[in-house]
């Protein structure tokens, strides 16, 4: 049986938070869990259809206000310089 393709919403969030790639749907949502973040790749609050509408920074914000106080937070290109 053939695994389960990684979803749009799950790329986006990989590469928007800067983590490693997937190649389908679990090893994505372990690697969003495991960072903190939820499986799915989609903010508390949205489904798939609202978060594809919010830019990068906007989706990344949003990411990082659901994750737990102690995690760090992911930063944009532009923040690290």
């Amino acid at each position: 049986m053939a695994d389960t393709p990684i979803s749009k919403s799950q790329a986006r969030a990989l590469v928007v938070l800067g983590l490693s790639s997937a190649s389908d749907y679990n090893s994505a949502a372990s690697a969003l869990e495991n960072a903190g973040f939820p499986s799915d790749g989609v903010p508390a609050g949205h489904n798939w259809r609202t978060a594809k509408k919010l830019n990068d920074d906007e989706l990344l914000q949003l990411l990082n206000s659901s994750k737990s106080a102690n995690d760090v937070d992911y930063e944009t290109e532009i923040d690290r310089y």
